[in-house]
Formats: structure tokens, sequence, C-alpha cells
């Protein structure tokens, strides 16, 4: 039935705005990045990226993806012979893999444009990162970002696109900028990508270097022990989220 239901989903939004903002706003970030701040290239476009651009992108592909049963009032879920937790693990899923292969092509285009400027036009760049640490950060950050699909979803569905854009993106910000610098950022899901990122890819919330007379820099945000705690906590939420919102979709959906 849950196959039955994720292609479903796969059917019903192909060709919508979900899935060209899943391409649109990975080649932006990349052209905006190498043409606006080439010598910052990586820095910028990982930066940008997770601060702003991708809790932008999912939770407009969220507010998409669960709109259209929202506007008849979920009366044709309700026609269905399924479960209706089926079809909200079904929408989860669906976004999951939008995001999923959005991430994967952005890393792509990324690692292609690294070598133009790189060989192409002999750009030195402030903080060079190889392909295999730009690909390890973005399987981090997609392990990190799953927890806000769930999230927003619901946000959806009670309070509507426009406040959970807002709220989402409120929430995000301040987590990402002020609490991932703290020492229990594990704790706070929208801590946790820009805090891993101080490790991986030695770039601070900021969008600075992270290192010595840097702004907000402290060894600590180094350590790489950080890493697996911070990776298990992302996907703790995720799990969490998921299953806490199916068990609100279920229930709003039946109450009608």
């Amino acid at each position: 039935m849950l196959r039955c239901a994720y292609r479903a989903e796969i059917l019903k939004n192909s060709h919508t705005a979900s899935g060209k903002a899943a391409v649109l706003m990975p080649v932006l970030v990349v052209l905006f990045s190498a043409f606006l701040t080439k010598e910052y290239f990586v820095v910028s476009m990982f930066n940008w990226w997770y601060i702003a651009l991708l809790p932008g992108m999912l939770a407009v592909i969220c507010g998409a993806v669960c709109r259209k049963e929202k506007r008849s009032k979920n009366r044709n879920i309700l026609s269905l012979p399924v479960d209706v937790k089926v079809i909200w693990d079904a929408k989860v899923l669906y976004v999951v893999r939008l995001f999923v292969l959005s991430s994967l092509f952005m890393t792509g285009i990324a690692m292609f444009m690294r070598r133009v400027l790189k060989y192409g036009m002999q750009v030195e760049f402030v903080l060079d990162h190889d392909e295999k640490r730009m690909a390890a950060a973005m399987v981090i950050l997609i392990i990190t970002f799953l927890w806000q699909i769930p999230f927003c979803m619901i946000l959806e569905q009670l309070i509507g696109t426009p406040l959970m854009l807002a709220v989402h993106m409120l929430l995000y910000c301040i987590s990402a900028c002020s609490l991932s610098l703290k020492p229990y950022f594990m704790i706070v899901p929208g801590a946790v990508p820009a805090r891993l990122m101080c490790p991986v890819l030695r770039i601070l919330p900021n969008g600075l270097p992270a290192k010595e007379g840097m702004a907000a820099f402290s060894p600590g945000l180094l350590d790489e022990h950080m890493i697996g705690a911070g990776i298990i906590s992302a996907l703790f939420w995720f799990l969490f989220l998921w299953f806490l919102s199916g068990k609100i979709y279920e229930r709003q959906v039946l109450a009608g």
C-alpha cells in the first residue's frame, strides 16, 4: 500500500512547482557563489545553502505537496481504501526523495563549477575543499535537514503556508546562527547542520572561516567528535517528528 501511495505522490506532483524549485535553487546558489564570490566559492555556496536557501526551498516544497489535499479538505483522501497514515508516509518519502535528488544535483554542478574556476579560470580559493570533502558535507546536510520535512509539512497543515514559512525560517535562523554555537546544540535540531559544518568545512555560521581571530570562533567548534553525535540527534528528531506529524495528520483528516 505504501508503494502505491508513494508512486501516486510522484505522479501527482510531477511537473509542479516543487520539482522546479528542487532544480532551480541549487543552480542559482552555485551560479551566484561562483560569479559573486569567486575566491570564496565553496564557502559562500555551502553557507548560503544551509543558512537560508535550503530551509526555504524545503518549506516551499512541503507547502506545495500538502496544499493539494488541503484545498479539498482532504475529502479525496477519505475516499481512498488506504490508511491515512500511509498517505502521510508517502508524502514524507516523496519530499525526502526530491530533497536527496536536488542535493545530489547540486553536488554535481558544484564540483563541475569548482573545476572550472580552479583549472579554467585559475582562481585561488581562500578555503579550497576537495570533492570528497564537498560530498561528505552534502551527505551530512542531507541527514541533518531531514527533520525539517515532517516539521514543515505538519505546520503547513495546521497554520497554512505563509505562516509556516515565517515560523520555520525564524526558528531556523535563530537556531543556526546563534544556538549552533552553544554546547547544547545537539538537542536543537535547527542548530545541528550549521554546527557540523564547522569541523567539516571549517566554516562558521556567519560565513567566515573557522579559525583564530574570527568573530564567534572557539577551538571547540572544530571538534570532529561532535559530528557523530549531531547526526544521531538529527536522525532522532526526523523519526520523532515523522511519527508525531503522522499522528496529528491522521487526527486532523479523520476529524474533517
